[in-house]
């Protein structure tokens, strides 16, 4: 599983405004090169006469990771607000809805959650 550090190419920003002492908004910015992939379906597949050679092991080897990802780009909302004891945070995880492709399939490509609203609730 490709892990966010491995991307050749990364960029976040990420700016906080703390309207007074009990409410905080606040938006990031993140964009990273795809990820490369093997991909799923080779014609080296349908030569069963010429496995286990090494003319079939260098094809599969030439293939691995041939194909990348399109750029993957998030823009993310958040808030917090502090009522006493207790602190609210509100998130919103890829607010432009952006398809950013994470899994490559046989039928196809598999895309990370589109908009994505969360609520979290801190007692002190």
């Amino acid at each position: 599983i490709p892990y966010s550090l491995n991307a050749p190419h990364r960029f976040m920003i990420q700016a906080d405004y703390k309207l007074n002492d009990r409410i905080t908004l606040g938006a990031e910015f993140a964009s990273r090169s795809g990820y490369s992939y093997t991909p799923v379906c080779s014609e080296l597949d349908i030569y069963d006469d010429i496995k286990y050679n090494n003319d079939y092991y260098m094809g599969y080897i030439d293939i691995t990771n041939s194909s990348q990802f399109p750029a993957n780009s998030v823009i993310n909302l958040h808030a917090e607000f502090k009522l006493g004891r207790f602190e609210l945070y509100l998130n919103c995880l890829n607010v432009a809805n952006r398809n950013n492709p994470i899994i490559s399939t046989s039928n196809g490509l598999i895309y990370d959650a589109g908009i994505l609203p969360s609520l979290g609730l801190k007692i002190r």
